[in-house]
């Protein structure tokens, strides 16, 4: 069986407990390692050497085609944990058919900015929150694929825990 990835079908934004957040669109955080710029006796030159597991701050953004409930809610003080619901969807060459999985993410993040948007006549406003993320977890079905939490020292991908040693030397 070939499975050809296609697209995101559709998605919804919960508040932890189930609550549905609001319609829009979401822009999941990127991750930069952080890095230290490596020279001296013994290298022909100069290399960006990464810290395995160590990234720069990462941030999620929610699009909001109105103002809604969420706005109040995601702009209070503290730690939300937010949950993304999506349906995937694949194309099997062998069969001929149309495949839909389902696409988990957890996220654990805490107000950083917002744009209330714009009113207009019969337009989106263009209400945005960005928020910074210090939790993640993707699921592709039951199946994790990417875990990373930046206070405990957490950064799984396909089920391997980068930074087991580094919690293990500091007894954590």
């Amino acid at each position: 069986m070939s499975l050809i990835p296609e697209r995101l079908v559709n998605c919804m934004l919960y508040e932890e407990g189930g609550k549905l957040l609001g319609t829009g669109d979401i822009k999941l955080p990127a991750f930069e390692s952080m890095t230290e710029t490596i020279k001296g006796a013994g290298i022909a030159g100069e290399y960006e050497s990464s810290t395995p597991g160590h990234f720069g701050s990462q941030q999620v953004e929610i699009n909001f085609r109105e103002p809604t409930e969420a706005i109040r809610r995601l702009y209070t003080p503290g730690k939300k944990q937010l949950v993304l619901k999506a349906v995937n969807q694949s194309y099997n060459s062998a069969a001929g058919t149309k495949e839909q999985r389902q696409l988990y993410v957890s996220l654990g993040c805490e107000f950083k900015s917002g744009d209330t948007g714009t009113a207009g006549s019969n337009a989106e406003t263009g209400t945005t929150v960005t928020m910074e993320v210090s939790y993640l977890l993707i699921k592709d079905k039951e199946e994790d694929i990417l875990e990373f939490d930046k206070f405990n020292y957490i950064y799984k991908v396909n089920g391997t825990d980068y930074l087991s040693d580094v919690r293990k030397i500091l007894g954590i």
